[in-house]
């Protein structure tokens, strides 16, 4: 592709890509008229696909500035980009030549070795068999390396980096501070247990299913989207990140949220914490008003180990603000598909959530299997056993101080009891 075609390129696409990209393009453009493949300048990989077996890469530019050696040429396509079909002739791949940008995702490659490259303006390495990447001498713009088996990696030689996706590794630690031009990450899926973003300044992050204890968001002023479901996280700040309009952050430990006055959600999800009632009320308080219908999934009555305390009086008052309240449900929709959309939650009529909270009704083995001993009763008060969407499914008189309730034949969930003016929640196991 001569050097007039990639301009009319940039000038074609320069709104819909990457700047990052552009960083590698330039670095392609600044290379004189008819350069050669510089033979000093190697990345050697190892690839585990069998001989024979196609592979792609892509490049941006079809000047004789690169040379593959361990694979024959069978095909290319142009496009934006220049896609090279190739035979596999052996396992070690040798791509020679000074590039900005290294596109090799699917390749079955195993290892990577970047040689003398210190500058990259683009590299995407997804959906391999990576151990190891070795960057500590490498500038990035973005890096895509996302589905491998990487345990560790070093960007501390790319302050400028702007975007991240490494989901489905093996990582543990990541090092993302003093990045302000940084504005995605996707790390999803690894064994986190730290995140360092202090100094960037993210406009969405992905870091679900991990292990992470704690988010420090404080520097994230211009963060739109947080997913953060499935850690160990205690509680959420996103006081400085007036812009969020997404949060996921179900399936963790929290027992608080808090958020900028100014937030204005578009989907909002918390099942599955130990939200209390306060916590749950002085949030929903905070919130703006919304979108009418917009999702507010705060409870999954599936879930045996759901802790939030959801009172009608947040049901009305986020409905009030114009949220869809509804139950995750264990994923499953009102349609009986896989879906977050759920039903509405109904607390049963007559219990508020103080009531909930007190301690002069014991029971015990909560969670239960087939009964629980009820402690602190009193002769002739009424018992009622009600899920949580308010359908009574028990109810007898107490004949002393401490009775029993049989549970056998009842499903698993979660249920409040009502004994006299008291109520408690039984988890069924």
């Amino acid at each position: 592709m001569a050097m007039n075609t990639i301009k009319q390129c940039l000038n074609t696409h320069i709104r819909n890509i990457n700047s990052s990209l552009l960083v590698g393009l330039l670095l392609l453009l600044s290379l004189p008229l008819g350069a050669q493949v510089d033979e000093d300048v190697v990345i050697t990989m190892k690839t585990n696909k069998a001989i024979g077996d196609t592979i792609v890469m892509e490049f941006a530019d079809d000047s004789k500035t690169f040379r593959l050696e361990g694979a024959t040429l069978i095909e290319k396509r142009e496009a934006f980009f220049l896609k090279m079909f190739y035979k596999v002739t052996s396992p070690t791949l040798k791509l020679f030549g000074d590039i900005g940008l290294l596109m090799v995702p699917r390749c079955g490659l195993t290892e990577i070795d970047l040689g003398k490259h210190t500058r990259f303006g683009y590299i995407d390495c997804s959906n391999n068999q990576l151990k190891r990447l070795d960057l500590s001498n490498v500038t990035l713009g973005s890096l895509y390396s996302e589905n491998n088996q990487l345990e560790e990696l070093d960007l501390s030689k790319s302050p400028n980096l702007q975007m991240l996706t490494c989901q489905n590794n093996k990582l543990r630690e990541i090092d993302l501070s003093n990045k302000p031009k940084l504005s995605e990450v996707d790390c999803s899926g690894n064994a986190l247990e730290r995140l360092e973003l202090s100094g960037s300044n993210l406009e969405r992050l992905n870091c679900e299913n991990n292990n992470i204890r704690s988010l420090d968001l404080r520097s994230c002023d211009n963060l739109t989207r947080l997913y953060c479901r499935g850690n160990d996280l205690g509680e959420i700040d996103l006081s400085h990140s007036p812009e969020c309009r997404t949060l996921d952050c179900s399936i963790n430990k929290l027992t608080d949220i808090r958020v900028s006055d100014r937030t204005s959600f578009v989907f909002l999800s918390l099942h599955s914490n130990r939200l209390k009632d306060s916590s749950l009320k002085r949030l929903v308080s905070s919130l703006r008003d919304v979108t009418p219908n917009t999702p507010f999934v705060c409870i999954d009555k599936k879930n045996l180990n759901e802790g939030n305390e959801v009172s009608q009086e947040i049901v009305d008052l986020a409905t009030e603000k114009g949220f869809s309240v509804r139950d995750y449900n264990g994923g499953i929709g009102e349609d009986g598909k896989v879906s977050n959309k759920g039903v509405v939650y109904i607390h049963p009529e007559g219990i508020s959530q103080p009531r909930l909270s007190r301690d002069d009704l014991h029971l015990y083995p909560n969670p239960a299997y087939t009964y629980v001993n009820i402690v602190g009763a009193h002769h002739g008060e009424p018992l009622r056993l009600y899920t949580l969407d308010g359908k009574l499914v028990r109810q007898q008189i107490l004949q002393g101080e401490d009775d029993s309730l049989d549970l056998s034949k009842l499903e698993r969930g979660i249920y409040i009891l009502l004994v006299g003016p008291r109520a408690k929640r039984i988890t069924l196991k």
